[in-house]
């Protein structure tokens, strides 16, 4: 199942993201690289997002990787995906890997990141781009 998850997180990230080399993709970091380098053009370039009503890259709506965060009941649900998320991966993780996995921008990861350490359900260490967070 988390294979599946990673594959999938890997998918959304890659056709939100067309401007990346497949060069890059293979980097991506925390094993996503390994997944980007098992998948074909095809499974890249086919089909739609399960939160997109319009072709990928269609302004209108949101994007695999966009997350609505307006709302009070939307920011818990965004903060819950990313609790979720921390607590399947069982071992400290990155916010660029985290995000591939959740969604959103990185200021949305940021802001959740900050209230969920704010109410003690998550640690961090490190500084900058080498902060590792985990689920307490």
């Amino acid at each position: 199942m988390v294979v599946g998850a990673r594959r999938q997180a890997v998918l959304e990230f890659l056709r939100t993201n067309p401007k990346m080399t497949l060069g890059e993709a293979s980097k991506l970091p925390e094993g996503y690289g390994e997944v980007a380098k098992e998948l074909t053009m095809a499974e890249i370039m086919s089909g739609r997002s399960r939160r997109s009503a319009g072709p990928i890259g269609h302004r209108g709506s949101p994007g695999p990787s966009e997350v609505s965060v307006r709302t009070k009941v939307e920011r818990n649900a965004y903060d819950a995906r990313v609790f979720e998320a921390l607590v399947a991966h069982g071992e400290p993780m990155g916010a660029e890997a985290l995000r591939i996995e959740v969604g959103g921008h990185g200021s949305q990861l940021r802001r959740s990141l900050k209230r969920l350490i704010g109410r003690k359900k998550v640690k961090r260490k490190g500084k900058d781009r080498n902060t590792l967070y985990w689920a307490v």
